[in-house]
Formats: structure tokens, sequence, C-alpha cells
């Protein structure tokens, strides 16, 4: 069965057949097979790891001359044999038994499709005409999507979708780390990238947003990393209506990215949550995660919490209200920094203000909070589910402090007591 495409400068039609079931395919797009009528032929030479691993290279490297000090340098150069060019003979006859087996099974004697040669010092793989490889397909079709993109989008994106149907992964992606295989494997991703959003640009500017979901459900699969990705599916469940389903589809990709990679969302990706903001206080469907995110948005929930005076003074009494009816116990420190010998000039109190904030943001548990309380001075608000914990936290907290008083200009001072007790720092 035969596409046919007219190539938009009108000369030429382009044609792409579909699989014909008597040819031999070699997968390399995710993993590495060769298939007859969808049985595998190397199904029973799994454990042949050598000759396999030679096998992937030569294809990789198909139709090209191969110096033998080549192939070994690439492939064994961590070898300790004594004769690396005998190594190399052996498992080239190795190889070719195999082939000859597997074109024996698939009835291919009088037109093999693999043929492995060596002629003037050099070692040359050929692919026969019954033999199709998915990346050649797969970059087929993808060029000649672009191609038609210029003119005419439906069928560059039908083609777009049989180029990205072929790639199920890294080229002969497995367990095995060859460096060999990396430009190969850079090569390919790069084309699928490159197919993929143009893909979705496509069907973006088309208003097929079912279209670009269900590729993206497919996409994030192989590229679960991709921020455009995502945000293509967050502008489609938008385009759609879906906003409630977009919003809390934007808190799973956040929090995954931030958990995986330890990256904070996007200026693209802060900008379409404002969209998401906009849309659900217009359809008066505002909830409580919309809230939770307008209220700690400028939150990087990271360390403790600096706030202002003001804010500071709301939350101890908010505390000291919750801790009447509860077994936690909170307390309020101050945190006192002078100049060991004598007083501190104004520049170096500053500087050494920002790095006592510093430290305490990351000594500190989330939970607990601090505030400026005058140029040389912080208060600090602890919540311990039992007052004996105040020793060990005060001990952790002197240890970390240690940047600062191991300089010999400046001295730290730090004192605790209950909140609840009348005689609070600030009143």
């Amino acid at each position: 069965m035969v596409k046919s495409y007219q190539v938009p400068d009108g000369t030429a039609n382009v044609e792409l057949s579909s699989r014909d079931t008597d040819l031999v395919d070699i997968m390399t797009l995710g993993s590495f097979d060769i298939l007859c009528q969808g049985e595998s032929l190397l199904a029973a030479h799994e454990r042949s790891y050598k000759i396999l691993e030679l096998l992937r290279y030569l294809i990789t490297f198909r139709n090209r001359r191969l110096l033998p000090e080549t192939i070994i340098d690439d492939l064994w150069h961590n070898g300790d044999s004594a004769d690396p060019n005998g190594v190399l003979r052996t498992q080239v006859y190795r190889l070719r038994k195999l082939i000859e087996k597997m074109q024996v099974s698939t009835n291919c004697q009088q037109k093999p499709w693999l043929e492995l040669t060596y002629a003037n010092g050099y070692y040359l793989l050929e692919i026969g005409t019954n033999c199709q490889l998915d990346i050649d397909a797969f970059e087929q079709k993808a060029k000649y999507a672009d191609t038609l993109a210029k003119e005419n989008a439906l069928p560059a994106i039908d083609l777009y979708k049989q180029a990205l149907a072929l790639y199920k992964g890294l080229y002969m992606a497995g367990p095995e780390h060859s460096e060999w295989l990396l430009p190969s494997q850079n090569r390919y991703h790069r084309l699928y990238l490159k197919a993929l959003f143009r893909m979705l640009e496509l069907l973006s500017t088309n208003e097929a947003h079912e279209e670009i979901l269900e590729v993206y459900e497919k996409a994030a699969l192989i590229e679960p990393y991709d921020e455009t990705l995502h945000l293509y599916s967050l502008q489609a469940l938008i385009g759609l209506g879906e906003t409630k389903s977009a919003l809390n589809h934007y808190n799973y990709i956040t929090s995954f990215l931030y958990k995986e990679l330890g990256v904070k969302p996007s200026a693209p990706l802060r900008a379409l949550y404002r969209q998401l903001q906009r849309a659900m206080q217009d359809n008066h469907e505002t909830d409580l995660i919309l809230i939770e995110k307008n209220l700690t948005d400028e939150d990087d929930m990271a360390g403790a919490l600096c706030c202002d005076i003001d804010y500071f003074r709301f939350l101890c009494q908010l505390e000291k209200r919750r801790s009447l009816r509860t077994e936690e116990a909170d307390f309020l420190g101050l945190i006192t920094i002078s100049g060991c010998r004598q007083g501190l000039a104004g520049k170096e109190t500053q500087a050494a203000m920002e790095t006592l904030t510093r430290l305490l943001q990351s000594s500190l548990r989330k939970g607990d909070v601090f505030a400026r309380w005058n140029d040389n001075q912080l208060l600090i608000l602890l919540t311990l589910r039992q007052r004996e914990n105040l020793n060990a936290v005060t001990r952790r907290l002197r240890s970390q402090l240690q940047e600062l008083t191991n300089q010999g200009k400046v001295n730290i001072e730090m004192r605790f007591q209950p909140l609840t007790q009348t005689d609070s720092f600030f009143g």
C-alpha cells in the first residue's frame, strides 16, 4: 500500500511505502532488534553480547569502510587481549555465521539483507533491499513533513505522526554505556524533538487541542522532563475550557520537576499559571487550591520563613493562642551579633546580618520563622514537640553559626524563652 503526497513545488510526488511483511525490519529506536514478520531473529542469541555489540556497531556505521583498528578502539579499547586483531577476526567470523542463520530462517539466501565483507584492509557492512531500518523511515518521513508543512499542514501532521510513532526512545538504548553510540543517540533525539514540536505547533495553530493531548500522553513517556511539552498540554487544556484540569496538571508538573530536577517553574510556566488564575476568577471557580497558591506564591518553601516584624508579631500571637490547647512547646529566641573587641561598622554589621539570615534559612526547619528585630538582632520562633529538644536545637544552631564566629570579628549571643512567658522580648 502506498501513500502519495504532492511536494509544494509541484515537481514530484513523495511515495512512502507501508510495512511489507516480507521485509526484514531492523529496529534501533528505543531498543535493538531484527524482526521478520513480527518475530525476533535475535531472541535466541541474546547472550552473545560481543557479537551483538559488533552487529550494533556495524549497523550504526553501515555502508562505510571501517579499519579494524577503529573498530577495536571503539568497542574494546579497555581490553587486555594480546592479539586484539585476532579477537576481532573471531567475532567477525561468528557474526557472519549468525547472519547466515538469520537469513536462512527468513528464506533470503539468494538476496542477503546483511552482507559483511573484508577487502583492502577494511570491513564493510551493506544492507540489502530486503531490509528496512526504522531510522531511515523516521528521517524520511520527518524530512518530507518539514517540506509539506510550508504549504499544507494536514498531510504534514500525518507524516509527523508516522515519524514520531517510530521513535520509542534513545537510539539502541540499553544498559550498556557505549561512547561510540552517543553521537547517533543525540542526533536522532534532536530530530525527534524537532519533529515533535513542529507538529505540536501545527496542531496548536489549527486549534486541534484534543490531538495535542493525545500526542502529549505518548511523548511524555519519552520526554517526562521537557517543560515545553508540558506547556503545550496545559495550553490545550485551557483551549478546551478545562481550567480546573489544567490547574491540577500545573500543580503536578511543577511538583514533579522540582522533586526530580530541583527546578522551579520557568517564566512561561508562571505566566500560564497567571492565565489560569484569571480564568478561574472570571468563571467564579476559585477554590482552596487557587487561594493557597495566591497566598504562598512568593514563598519558595526552601528552609525557614524569613518575614517582617509585623507578620512575626502576628504569628507569635497566633502560636501563643494555639499552644494553650496543644502539647507542643513554642519558644521565642533572640540572636544578637556584636564585635569581639570593638563595635562593628555599619557595612560589617549589615554583611554579618545577611550571612546570619542565610545560615538560619538553611539551618532551621521549614516550619520555623524568624525576623529582623533591629540592625544587629534577629528574633526566632521555634515550635517543638518537647521542651527537652530545645537544647539540641540550640547546639545545632551554634555549630552552624561557626561560619560567623570563626572570623574572629563577630560575637554571637543567643537565648530562648517559652513563648507563653509574659515578659516577652517585644511585649
